[in-house]
């Protein structure tokens, strides 16, 4: 088992919880806890933690920290642990995180996804796989769309219909309804809410 573990978590409760439960479960185990990001790095360095279970979404958490830590840490195990999905989560998965579960598991969720990063070295629920695999497929809108399109998308997911979009952008109705049928086209969906959905997925 993990000898060092490190909770980040900008919630008191959370860390405390998880604190709580490894330590009931393992009483070899040494726990040490962060409420951000910088606070974390430095304990990493001065302890050399072997395991990272962190909140992406706590002050200090940029799209690089997986990257970071795994070059300043080579052995750390960084287990994700939030509510969060979308284009950060996959962003560190790419990086090198080794696991993720998501913050509504139960403690013997979170104890068995440890000891399952132990023994086979990472830890994804199927879920999470397939959706990242889904995304990691999809281009990302900005890339894929002119920046006439993407700026109407952008007024789109926002909830504007084409009369306001008309009016914002000073051209004809019949424009704006061509541009979002091509939209629609090239990011393959059939609606807004659609399109919503992929804003939200790409979102930082």
């Amino acid at each position: 088992m993990f000898k060092r573990i490190l909770i980040a978590d900008d919630h008191y409760i959370v860390r405390l919880g998880v604190s709580v439960a490894i330590e009931t479960a393992y009483k070899d185990v040494q726990i040490d806890c962060a409420e951000n990001y910088f606070e974390a790095e430095k304990i990493l360095i001065e302890k050399s933690n072997d395991l990272l279970i962190m909140d992406i979404q706590m002050p200090g958490v940029v799209y690089s920290v997986v990257r970071h830590l795994k070059e300043i840490c080579p052995t750390l195990k960084i287990l994700l642990f939030s509510g969060f999905k979308g284009e950060m989560l996959w962003q560190f998965i790419t990086e090198g995180a080794d696991g993720y579960l998501n913050k509504q598991c139960s403690y013997k969720q979170i104890l068995e996804g440890i000891e399952t990063l132990y023994t086979t070295g990472s830890v994804f629920p199927s879920e999470t796989m397939r959706e990242y695999i889904s995304l990691s497929q999809r281009i990302h809108p900005k890339k894929s769309l002119s920046d006439r399109e993407y700026e109407i998308f952008i007024l789109l997911v926002k909830g504007y219909g084409n009369l306001e979009i008309t009016n914002m952008l000073n051209i004809q109705p019949g424009t704006v309804s061509t541009y979002k049928k091509r939209i629609f086209t090239k990011l393959k969906v059939e609606n807004i809410p659609d399109l919503v959905k992929i804003h939200l997925e790409f979102k930082s």
